[in-house]
């Protein structure tokens, strides 16, 4: 559009063409700054929201450990806020924890051989097995 102004007196009959672009790059410009400020204002709105999420979980979060306050941890009554209130099995006497499974024994054979020995393994630091766990913790 520069160099169509300054060679006006040459080009005098460009003008039906030049005017109608001169219009549309001026629009296109201005649709492009209310573009920028609606990307402006989008990022702030998601910015906003990010905050109002973060906010609302807290909040929840109190409001589901006083529900939980209120009637304990294992009331069926927690369902109806849609909290899933704590269960702890109970075993019938005499029931123990389960026993371990049986170590499967290796087949002997001529196919299997022992690798050679040429120094000792290193032995395990600690007790041979972890103690039982106690259910609930």
């Amino acid at each position: 559009m520069t160099n169509v102004d300054a060679d006006q007196a040459e080009l005098p009959d460009l003008s039906p063409y030049r005017d109608p672009l001169s219009d549309t790059l001026e629009e296109a410009k201005a649709r492009n700054a209310r573009i920028q400020a609606l990307i402006g204002i989008k990022q702030q709105e998601v910015k906003d929201l990010r905050e109002d999420l973060r906010t609302g979980r807290f909040y929840a979060a109190k409001l589901r450990a006083s529900l939980k306050a209120h009637y304990g941890y294992q009331s069926e009554r927690l369902r109806k806020y849609g909290i899933r209130p704590v269960s702890t099995r109970k075993r019938p006497p005499g029931e123990s924890e389960e026993p371990a499974p049986p170590v499967p024994e290796l087949p002997e054979g001529p196919e299997i051989e022992a690798a050679p020995e040429t120094a000792e393994a290193p032995k395990p630091e600690g007790p041979a097995t972890a103690p039982p766990k106690k259910p609930g913790f």
